[in-house]
This record gives structure tokens, C-alpha cells and sequence, in this order.
């Protein structure tokens, strides 16, 4: 993404706050109520009244499966494998169910789990359909004006603005700040979250007046709460700076070198959660032309990325294109060339990833001419000198092959084997053993 393009990154950066996994609700814990059947016993126990009328279900009720699934859900989202953890969640939302009912606020937690993977993979239909049927049951059990319905009206909040349904979006965010303050005061923390939801609507709809105030008052509460430094503070004031940007700038600059001392003091200068104010703090430094803060300002966020992330990960490459775009406006040119050649060398590396992956997908749903057709799209990335189909190989004891090239070949050859392409595998087979006899410390050793 090109530094050069200040609006366009400013509304980039106000989406991904719409979206940020920050606004992900967390797990559910998954408890044993007090009067849920035993692991072992039946789940007939469980009568139509306390299971919120649904019949319950034939057999045992283990409990200790469904422990195993959400331990498993859990880490699985841990790793942003948010599709395989979604299923799950499912098994363990029907397991509930049948155990206590369709209608028990027993299952919210495991509906409002639903509705973050679905919001992670952004089906933002999906999420809000679970985490409404989430509000329903606990209006019905607990009230419509109960202090229980907040959190799910936040996450409501969160889901709607980022299907851009802005008005409906403030109607949660509203809805729970009136709760909040009617029973704990204006001054709680818990009215924290309906601020920040309504303030970034504002944000969204370019109206930056409106949220100012908004933010100011989280802030106060955030600072009584958790004292200066606290946690808590950093993403109100990276909303105050985004607030302040187009009438306030020399604010926007306090708001912002705030949020990078009190994220520095929880997880030191070079962890990799600095580096989100240090892209604000870059971008705003390059857009007023200060190119030398704005240089020193990513060229520290480029460093702890490239090494808590790798030089080839999405997020370490985009700093790298703002580095050589501050280069180029400090004149620097031989600075930046260097960078420019590494952020496509990890292009082409992530590109060739990905049509690996498409080309395993397609050959584990028996789609075999698209995964040949994905393989051989990779291998051509790859393979720069022509080592796999040239006639006479040019192989270069100082510019081994890869050993991605050399994997992405050995399943080449095993899909065309699946393809009972004998003749075409046995050739490749040969090709891929001399290229991995080349290739670092001797792969076929």
C-alpha cells in the first residue's frame, strides 16, 4: 500500500479498525451449570421447563467431549484456522442444545463463540444472526434493560458498523450506554465499549466533531480506572488521534506518541504490538513531510516486524514499501532500491505459497487438472533459471534451488502419479531427486 496515497490510507485505517481483532469477543468459558446432569448420567434428567422447553436429548450428555472440542476451538482460532474452529463451536452448540434447550441462557456463550469465528472469516451476516439470536434469548430470560444483554449488544454494535449498517450500528452501541449508565453510572468502565463503538461510526462517516467528545469521555474513565499507563488507554487514544487529525494535528501527535509510550510500557520497546502506533505515528510524519521522524518512525517498526514476523509476512511487507516510499521523499534512492527487490521477492513467495495451498485444496476435493494447473502456476514462480522443465538444467552449486521449489515439486509428482500420468511423473521424479541432490544440505539425504 503506497504511502504516498494519505487518503486512501487514512480510510484503510479507519476499515481495519472496523474489523480490528481487537473487537473480537473472547472464548466462552464452557461451565458445568449447577443443576446440568452429570457427565455419565442421562440427559433426560434435564426437565422441559429448565431446558427451555425443548425436549432434551436421548442418551448421555458428555460433557467432557464438548470440554475437547472448545479446547480444541479455541486453539484453532489461536491460530486464525477460524473455519475448521467454527465446526467446532457447531458440534458443541448442537450438544448444548440438545442438553439444554434452544432457548437456555446456558448456550449464549457458545452462540456468541459462533458469531466471532463467523465475524473473523468477515461473514458479517452469519455474526449478526448468532449474536441477535444471542440477544433474543437473554432478553427473555433476563430483561431487555439487563446489565447481561450488554456485551452482546457491543458485539452487535462491532458486526453492523462493519457491514457498514452505520445507523443500526449506533442503535446497539446507544442501547447499551443507556443500560450501563442507568445502573452503574456515567462513570464506569463498562460504558467504555458503547463510546468507542459509537465514536468510530462517526469516524466512519467522516464525522470527526462528533467523536472527539465521545473519546475524551472514555479516556477519563479508562485513566481513573486503570491510571496512566494502563493498557486499556492505547486504542482510545489512537481513536483521539484519528479524531484530532483533520482540525487538531498537533494533538494527533500527542495522542499518538501517548499511545506508543503506554504500549511500550506493557510490552517493551520492541514488541510487535508498538508497532500499530508506530504506522499511525510514520504516516502522519510522512504526510506533513517530516520525512526524517518519518523515516526513523518506520524504519523501528520495519525492524521488530522483520524480526518477530519474517521479512516474507503481509504486514512486515506494506512497512517496507512505506520505508523505501520515505526514502524516495528523502531523496534516497540507492536506500530504497534494496527494499523494493524485497518486497518482491516475498511477493512472489507469498504468491507461490498460495497457489500451493489452492493446488493441495483442489487435489484433496479430487479437482486434479486444477491442482495441476495451481502446481505448475507455482512451480513457474518458483522457478526462476528454468531448472524443472528446461531440457538441460543450468544448475549453479552457488544458487541451489529453494527448498519450497523442491517441496512444490515432490507434489507435482505425486498428483501426477494420482493422475495415473506415468510417464510425465517418472521424468519429473528424476528431475526433482537431481534438483534435491543440489539443493541445501542434500534434501534426499
Amino acid at each position: 500500500m503506497p504511502i504516498g496515497v494519505p487518503a486512501r490510507i487514512v480510510f484503510l485505517g479507519l476499515a481495519t479498525l472496523a474489523v480490528s481483532t481487537s473487537a473480537f469477543a473472547q472464548p466462552g468459558t464452557l461451565r458445568k451449570p449447577s443443576w446440568a446432569p452429570p457427565i455419565s448420567e442421562s440427559s433426560a434428567a434435564v426437565s422441559s421447563a429448565s431446558n427451555g422447553g425443548a425436549p432434551p436429548k436421548t442418551g448421555k450428555y458428555d460433557l467432557r467431549m464438548t470440554l475437547e472440542w472448545k479446547t480444541a476451538a479455541d486453539r484453532l482460532c489461536a491460530e486464525s484456522k477460524y473455519s475448521e474452529a467454527e465446526k467446532n463451536y457447531l458440534k458443541i452448540l448442537e450438544e448444548r442444545e440438545h442438553a439444554f434447550g434452544l432457548n437456555s441462557p446456558e448456550i449464549v456463550a457458545d452462540i456468541s463463540d459462533l458469531g466471532r469465528v463467523a465475524f473473523a472469516q468477515m461473514k458479517f451476516g452469519t455474526a449478526e444472526n448468532h449474536y441477535a439470536r444471542a440477544l433474543q434469548i437473554l432478553e427473555n430470560a433476563k430483561g431487555k434493560n439487563s446489565l447481561d444483554i450488554v456485551p452482546v449488544l457491543n458485539q452487535l454494535a462491532k458486526v453492523t458498523r462493519a457491514a457498514n449498517n452505520y445507523m443500526g450500528s449506533e442503535q446497539f452501541a446507544q442501547r447499551a450506554l443507556g443500560i450501563v449508565e442507568r445502573y452503574r453510572g456515567a462513570d464506569h468502565p463498562d460504558n467504555v465499549p458503547a463510546l468507542i463503538n459509537v465514536a468510530r461510526v462517526q469516524l466512519l462517516q467522516q464525522t470527526p466533531a462528533k467523536a472527539l467528545p465521545l473519546l475524551q469521555r472514555a479516556l477519563a474513565i479508562q485513566e481513573k480506572a486503570s491510571g496512566l499507563m494502563g493498557l486499556e488507554l492505547a486504542p482510545v487514544l489512537d481513536l483521539l488521534g484519528d479524531a484530532a487529525r483533520s482540525e487538531y494535528p498537533g494533538d494527533t501527535e500527542m495522542y499518538w506518541k501517548r499511545s506508543l509510550a503506554v504500549r511500550e510500557s506493557n510490552h517493551g520497546p520492541a514488541g510487535l504490538e508498538v508497532t500499530e502506533t508506530l504506522d499511525r505515528l510514520g504516516q502522519f510524519y510522512f504526510e506533513s513531510k517530516s520525512f526524517d521522524k518519518a523515516a526513523a518512525t518506520l524504519e523501528r517498526a520495519l525492524y521488530i516486524r522483520s524480526r518477530l514476523l519474517g521479512n516474507e509476512h503481509p504486514a512486515t511487507q506494506e512497512t517496507s514499501e512505506q520505508v523505501a516510499a520515505v526514502y524516495a521523499g528523502l531523496g534516497r534512492t540507492p536506500d530504497a532500491q534494496p527494499l523494493v527487490k524485497e518486497i518482491f521477492s516475498a511477493r512472489e513467495q507469498t504468491t507461490a505459497q498460495d497457489l500451493t495451498s489452492l493446488a493441495k485444496q483442489a487435489d484433496g476435493e479430487n479437482r486434479l487438472q486444477e491442482a495441476d494447473s495451481f502446481y505448475r502456476a507455482s512451480i513457474a514462480v518458483l522457478d526462476k533459471r528454468g531448472l524443472v522443465f528446461a531440457k538441460y538444467p543450468a544448475l549453479d552449486p552457488n544458487d541451489p534451488p529453494t527448498p519450497a521449489l523442491i517441496e512444490t515439486v515432490d507434489n507435482y509428482v505425486a498428483l501426477l502419479k494420482k493422475m495415473n500420468k506415468k510417464k510425465d511423473a517418472k521424468k519429473l521424479e528424476y528431475r526433482a531427486n537431481l534438483l534435491a541432490a543440489r539443493g541445501p544440505a542434500n534434501q534426499r539425504k
